[in-house]
C-alpha cells in the first residue's frame, strides 16, 4: 500500500510495480505449495497468500482508477 502514497502522475509506474509484484507472489505461492501434499483445507500459508492477493488486487484497482482519472483530465484539458 505504500505505492498509493506516490503522486498521481506516477500511477503508470505504480501499476507496473503492483502487477509485477502480483506475479512474484503467485510464483512464490506455487513454489511453496508444490512441496506439500494435496490438502483438502487451507493452510496458514494459503490464508496469508489469499490476503496478499486481495491487497495487491485492491492496489491494482486503485492504480487503474487513478490512471483513468488522469487520462480523463488530460483529454478534458485538450478539448478546451
Amino acid at each position: 500500500f505504500l505505492t498509493l502514497f506516490l503522486r498521481p502522475k506516477s500511477a503508470p509506474a505504480r501499476l507496473a510495480g503492483a502487477t509485477g509484484a502480483l506475479l512474484v507472489i503467485v510464483a512464490f505461492h506455487i513454489s511453496s505449495t508444490s512441496s506439500l501434499p494435496p490438502l483438502s483445507y487451507l493452510t496458514r500459508m494459503d490464508k496469508f497468500m489469499v490476503a496478499n492477493y486481495f491487497i495487491y488486487l485492491v492496489n491494482i484497482i486503485f492504480a487503474v482508477l487513478i490512471v483513468r482519472s488522469e487520462d480523463a483530465k488530460t483529454e478534458e484539458g485538450k478539448t478546451d
